[in-house]
């Protein structure tokens, strides 16, 4: 992946010629004809290295101060990670990770000139007199830890990796709709939510759920539990594990070391004190333990 791209011969910011791209794609679509536009924004991936590229035409003043730190940056933390995480590649460094400051400032720029890239988009859409009728989903692939229980990167089932952004602006519903959801969501489920929302069958070999309900109702009932599964084998020596999230808790197996997790996100939403080893949790263990074979053997 790289920041620049050469076009013409002149070395370009590759979020502005995708811009132009995305744009000119619009403007050259009939007015009664819908269409389907995907922008994969690098920023803010891979602060470092040869593709730390920067937008020359896009600065933002220093940040006034150092970064806002995880709260659970530190040795205390890092110290209670299981076996799997200490000997993966999430702890590279060999002690509690802190990422720079400067590599921080640049994860900021990174993220604000995505903003950027959003904004003139929705200026396109003004322009072209269809932002009432044109649905605007922005999401992420992934999250990662910056410090956060002492590690780097992401690989792993705890909250800073698997959460993501998700947000679904669709002007045409009334604005009684508007506001945030506490819905589970997957990027499995935006395929079926965007035929839905073009009106259109969803097809029953799709495994995503539609949101378009929740979209629609803050009280629609949405997923109750789904199932984590990350294993690429020996590849960068990451943690294997699987597990299920519910609302309320997470249960996490690292199926290289029979370690287990369990953690109680309404008390304990920062993940620092594992019940799975809790003789007063046994019982949500096992259950929770239980549906994730369920839901494994239900994947194959």
């Amino acid at each position: 992946m790289s920041y620049s791209q050469e076009v013409d011969g002149e070395k370009r910011y590759v979020t502005t010629v995708m811009e132009e791209k995305a744009i000119s794609f619009m403007r050259e679509t009939p007015e009664d004809q819908p269409f389907l536009l995907i922008m994969a924004l690098p920023e803010p991936h891979g602060q470092t290295g040869p593709w730390n590229y920067r937008d020359p035409e896009f600065e933002l003043e220093p940040p006034p101060g150092p970064p806002a730190w995880p709260e659970t940056m530190t040795e205390e933390a890092h110290d209670r990670l299981p076996r799997a995480i200490l000997e993966s590649q999430n702890n590279a460094s060999g002690k509690c990770y802190r990422p720079g400051e400067k590599y921080m400032a640049t994860v900021r720029d990174y993220t604000a000139r995505a903003d950027r890239a959003l904004g003139r988009i929705r200026n396109a859409l003004r322009e072209l007199h269809i932002e009432d009728n044109t649905v605007i989903i922005f999401t992420s692939d992934n999250g990662t830890t910056y410090g956060a229980h002492g590690i780097s990167q992401k690989w792993n089932m705890y909250e800073e990796s698997i959460r993501v952004p998700l947000t679904i602006y669709d002007p045409r519903l009334p604005t009684t709709s508007q506001g945030s959801r506490e819905q589970m969501g997957l990027n499995i489920d935006l395929g079926p939510t965007m035929l839905a929302l073009a009106g259109l069958e969803i097809s029953s070999v799709m495994q995503g759920t539609d949101l378009s309900p929740i979209l629609r109702d803050a009280d629609s009932k949405g997923r109750e539990d789904w199932f984590y599964d990350h294993d690429l084998g020996d590849y960068l020596n990451l943690p294997r594990c699987q597990g299920v999230r519910t609302g309320r808790w997470k249960y996490i197996h690292y199926t290289a070391t029979d370690e287990e997790e369990l953690f109680d996100l309404a008390a304990d939403p920062l993940e620092m004190n594992n019940l799975a080893s809790d003789p007063d949790h046994a019982s949500t263990l096992a259950k929770l333990r239980q549906r994730c074979n369920e839901l494994r053997e239900a994947a194959k």
